[in-house]
């Protein structure tokens, strides 16, 4: 109700004494907290739901350049659970003209020390980019961006575009992840 009492029901739940808050812009802080906690239980799906639907109206073309491509969904069957993956090779099925392409860096964006996180996301990436050539090799190219000769360049932001007429610029990486809990 206030944002005392979030204070408050944080300080008993630490075991420790609540301190008394006094703020003048309470109302907007209040709408803040709350987003702010929607999003941590539910996450932020508008990258997802445009993506989703711009790829569902592709015709001539997709490309994506993103420092991740995985599945954004476990397979879940929620209004939510959407697999960007699926729809790109659902649309590759059902347009023989579209074609789809992906540039993504050699190294996925984990620091490489963390071996097992590496390891995971590079298998993601691979059985995405197999799902969509499986359907026509043709259609599909994945490549990875070359800085100088020998030296992978890094790719920190996500560029979708599809047709000439959608165009997604940001951090929205293609991933579950990136889709549907990073804000």
């Amino acid at each position: 109700d206030s944002i005392q009492s979030a204070v408050n029901s944080l300080a008993t739940a630490l075991g420790v004494t609540a301190p008394t808050i006094t703020v003048h812009n309470e109302d907007r802080l209040r709408r803040e907290l709350q987003r702010e906690i929607a999003t941590a239980a539910n996450g932020q799906r508008d990258a997802l739901w445009s993506l989703h639907r711009a790829i569902k109206q592709a015709r001539e073309y997709v490309y994506i350049e993103s420092p991740m491509f995985a599945k954004t969904s476990r397979g879940g069957t929620g209004a939510s659970d959407i697999d960007l993956v699926e729809a790109l090779r659902q649309r590759l099925h059902d347009n023989p003209r579209l074609k789809v392409m992906i540039c993504v860096p050699r190294n996925p964006d984990f620091a490489l020390a963390k071996k097992p996180y590496v390891r995971a996301a590079l298998k993601q990436r691979k059985e995405a980019v197999d799902i969509l050539t499986a359907e026509d090799r043709t259609r599909v190219a994945a490549f990875q961006p070359i800085g100088f000769p020998g030296r992978p360049t890094l790719v920190r932001s996500t560029v979708v575009l599809v047709d000439d007429v959608y165009a997604l610029v940001g951090t929205s990486h293609l991933r579950r992840r990136g889709m549907t809990f990073d804000g």
